[in-house]
């Protein structure tokens, strides 16, 4: 039977009370620029020109409590300090194999994000 989706991801949604907060503080600490922006509704992240992910305005919205995507990165540890220098919340890095490490950090609304090298 054929899949009725493709493979690649297309949308990342982070919901958010504060919008401006959160897109300022996306590109601030992780280095996102802003893309298309509408004020109360949404904010497009990019990286590179390129489409990373969106932050959406959600008055009711409740904080991912545990991290529903990853981002990569080659050098885990430098990463980390860099967010932690910023005053991100992290948590410790974590070794699940000699290929793979990740740690949990926390947005400026406390949703869980996660960083992964592999």
């Amino acid at each position: 039977m054929p899949a009725l989706v493709e493979s690649n991801i297309i949308g990342v949604m982070v919901y958010v009370k504060q919008l401006k907060e959160a897109s300022d503080w996306y590109c601030s600490k992780l280095g996102f620029e802003l893309g298309a922006y509408e004020e109360d509704d949404f904010a497009e992240l990019m990286i590179d020109d390129s489409y990373v992910m969106h932050l959406f305005r959600d008055d009711n919205c409740m904080p991912y409590a545990r991290a529903a995507f990853t981002f990569s990165t080659d050098n885990i540890a430098y990463t980390h300090g860099v967010l932690k220098r910023r005053g991100v919340q992290v948590e410790p890095i974590l070794t699940y194999s000699d290929d793979h490490q990740s740690f949990v950090f926390r947005d400026c609304e406390g949703n869980a994000l996660m960083v992964s090298q592999f």
